[in-house]
């Protein structure tokens, strides 16, 4: 009979191991993709006012910061698209 209730204790103990690490990924996951977003607002709106300023001139800052956000250690790659698709800027990294 102590035997039932230390297997059950020990149950309960790896599922509550097992819960807390899936809410620290949960949060780690959510917290990467806020961040995501909040680069991806800025590239888009960094490109956007480009654009009104002067759409002729080419954008050398863009591909400057493609480069320099490749090159962060949590980026794999970095690359700017046109609305079609095409890859106009990409940092050297390792598509995922």
């Amino acid at each position: 009979m102590a035997d039932a209730g230390g297997l059950v204790l020990l149950e309960a103990l790896s599922i509550m191991l097992f819960a807390a690490l899936l809410v620290h990924q949960t949060r780690r996951e959510r917290c990467i993709k806020r961040m995501l977003r909040a680069w991806l607002h800025q590239v888009i709106r960094a490109i956007a006012g480009r654009q009104r300023s002067s759409s002729t001139e080419p954008a050398r800052w863009v591909g400057l910061s493609v480069k320099m956000v490749g090159e962060s250690p949590s980026v794999a790659l970095a690359k700017v698209t046109d609305p079609d698709g095409v890859v106009l800027f990409a940092s050297q990294g390792i598509p995922i």
